[in-house]
């Protein structure tokens, strides 16, 4: 009995809340980008980027982006919402906000260069340098301190991309400079200066990264990529004693290992001593067999076997070369299987990876799931990466989408439970409340009448109005006698009628004195009276007008919603229809792309089993040829 006095209690009380949405009041612009900018902190940018929605709402003059950039008026909302946008990969307010040439006031110039400069990251990381060097060059005066040596890089690497290598050597010169220069720029040095034309003074820049000392995982790692590319130029340049210095400084458990592997490999295989080859070939044979590199050395570890003269082991290695690549062939085909079958965006929107920062690792090593064996290959080139983020942001958005319409039908059953709560019950109490109406009303004309009686009193005394009614009824009772007497005896001159008439009007003007003589302290207790009563009035006035508001207030708590409420649904159930569509394309898309890599890995295999093939039968001819030529020699 209890829980259905609450839950009544509830409807009742609930619609109060919508009784702040019926007077209008101005919106509050700075509450909604708080919202924005809090949820952008805590990497909720689908959510940071809706909040922004409903301020472009609220306040489109200073939100929505104009068509004329440099007409339209820029104010610190579009940098905040410029700079949210951007981390959700939307460049085109940040674009309107770097093209306009209005002064952007209340913007520091630090904060400007900040959206420059992450604009032409976005752009050089999305394959547009042009753009990326027009988004640099807006860059002017004071830049940042906790960017000022990456926008340094970032230009060189800008430059870079558009072929501007000696503009790319001052700017990483003057990096160099610093009193603790970037491994990056010491790299990227080398590489401007190598592509300018001065080949020695790149590859002496290449070979200082190349011996950086840091802690660093990723300078180490630039490290070894520095050592990586001086070894292959030397060994591809015919220097393999030279290449094996560099490829010996490549660490064996970094990102580089398996290609130092091979190269030092093939250094002592051009200086002929195959068995210090096989050492870092065999090490490497027994590494992921998915990576290309381990794939060469399945191949070349029979082959310095063949050069050694040792061709049953030679044989014997390329027959199993054969079976693995028979293997991953198998294993090829199993992923386009399977991705063909939809397992594979299945797998890449799977909820328990999404959210785990290593989850392209771990999709690699799910059971029974080859439609992701090849994924972090794939994910080396940036046009897999942005089609993976677009499916995942659709993703997100039909999650989002559909929660929203469960909400609008959770408040379309809300509205329908009140109507059926209200509707009936309305009718009866206006059934009960209309004659409290009514009284109400006479009660209110009825004080109106008194107080102007009051208003007249104080401008000119009134004692007959204040008279009780014992007095008024003696007094009338006597003007109505001597009223009578004189219309009876007219023509009466008698003494004893004189009399009467005199004694008549001498009551008359005795209760008249009672009337008039306590005038003053009646006037003050009626003033007092109707003080009190003015408290009572006002007391049911406000029974009534809280009556009016809470009955305005249950009518409104479940009329006017169904045609918005219904709208809103269409327009939710619209967008998922697209956003479906959009999904399957892009779906569709990295099929695709995955599925054409692997063809590529899938050739490459076949091309590495007809090379075995043929070795095969050179070294069973070369067999041959040996035991054939030992008779003779005898």
């Amino acid at each position: 009995m209890l829980s259905r006095y609450i839950w009544l209690l509830g409807l009742w009380v609930t619609p109060l809340s919508f009784a702040n949405d019926i007077a209008p009041r101005p919106p509050n612009i700075a509450v909604y980008l708080g919202e924005a900018q809090y949820e952008s902190h805590l990497g909720h940018l689908l959510t940071a980027i809706t909040r922004l929605k409903t301020l472009s709402h609220l306040d489109p003059s200073k939100v929505s982006p104009a068509h004329d950039a440099q007409s339209s008026q820029i104010t610190v909302i579009d940098f905040i919402a410029a700079d949210i946008e951007l981390s959700y990969r939307l460049p085109e307010r940040a674009e309107r906000i770097l093209k306009s040439s209005t002064v952007i006031e209340g913007a520091p110039l630090t904060a400007q260069n900040n959206l420059a400069y992450r604009l032409a990251r976005y752009y050089l990381n999305n394959g547009a340098p042009k753009k990326a060097l027009h988004a640099i060059n807006k860059i002017t005066g004071m830049v940042p301190d906790k960017i000022h040596t990456d926008e340094m890089l970032l230009r060189a690497q800008i430059y870079m991309a558009n072929g501007r290598f000696d503009d790319a050597v001052a700017v990483l010169q003057g990096v160099q400079a610093d009193p603790n220069p970037d491994g990056f720029a010491a790299y990227n040095l080398g590489i401007a200066l190598y592509q300018s034309g001065k080949t020695a003074q790149g590859l002496a820049q290449i070979d200082k990264t190349g011996q950086l000392t840091s802690a660093d995982e990723e300078i180490l790692a630039l490290k070894d990529k520095a050592n990586l590319l001086l070894g292959y130029r030397l060994l591809e340049n015919g220097q393999p004693q030279s290449a094996k210095l560099y490829l010996d400084r490549v660490r064996l458990s970094g990102p580089f290992s398996n290609k130092a592997l091979l190269g030092a490999g093939w250094v002592n295989a051009s200086l002929g001593t195959y068995e210090r080859a096989l050492v870092p070939w065999t090490l490497l044979m027994k590494r992921h067999v998915t990576d290309e590199n381990v794939q060469e050395s399945f191949l070349a570890v029979p082959y310095a076997y063949g050069k050694l003269g040792l061709y049953g082991k030679a044989i014997q290695l390329y027959d199993n070369a054969l079976q693995n690549f028979d293997l991953e062939l198998a294993m090829l085909d199993r992923s386009i299987k399977n991705i063909r079958a939809g397992k594979y965006i299945q797998a890449i929107a799977s909820d328990e990876f999404k959210h785990n920062k290593d989850w392209l690792v771990k999709l690699r090593g799910l059971p029974e799931a080859p439609e992701t064996y090849y994924l972090l290959y794939l994910m080396s080139t940036s046009e897999f990466q942005a089609a993976l983020n677009n499916y995942l942001d659709l993703n997100q958005l039909m999650e989002r989408l559909t929660t929203w319409r469960a909400d609008i039908e959770s408040w379309q059953e809300l509205v329908d439970l009140r109507r059926n709560y209200y509707e009936p019950l309305l009718p009866r109490i206006d059934a009960q409340f209309e004659p409290l109406m009514v009284r109400n009303a006479i009660s209110q004309q009825q004080r109106r009448k008194v107080d102007d009686s009051l208003n007249n009193m104080l401008l000119s005394p009134q004692p007959d109005l204040l008279a009780t009614p014992g007095e008024r009824n003696l007094k009338r009772s006597l003007v109505e006698n001597l009223r009578v007497f004189e219309k009876t005896h007219a023509g009466d001159t008698r003494e004893e009628a004189r009399q009467i008439r005199l004694r008549s009007k001498r009551l008359i003007g005795l209760m008249q004195w009672q009337i008039e003589a306590p005038y003053a302290q009646r006037l003050e207790l009626f003033k007092g009276q109707l003080g009190e009563l003015a408290k009572y009035e006002e007391s049911l006035a406000d029974i009534y007008d809280a009556f009016f508001m809470q009955r305005k207030i249950a009518a409104q708590s479940y009329q006017g919603y169904a045609d918005p409420l219904s709208q809103l649904k269409t327009r939710v159930q619209d967008a998922q229809g697209k956003v479906t569509t959009l999904m399957a394309r892009q779906a569709h898309l990295l099929e695709e792309m995955t599925i054409a890599e692997l063809g590529l890995r899938r050739k490459r295999l076949e091309e590495y089993q007809l090379q075995i093939i043929f070795a095969q039968a050179e070294i069973h001819d070369l067999a041959r040829k040996k035991q054939g030529a030992r008779p003779g020699k005898q």
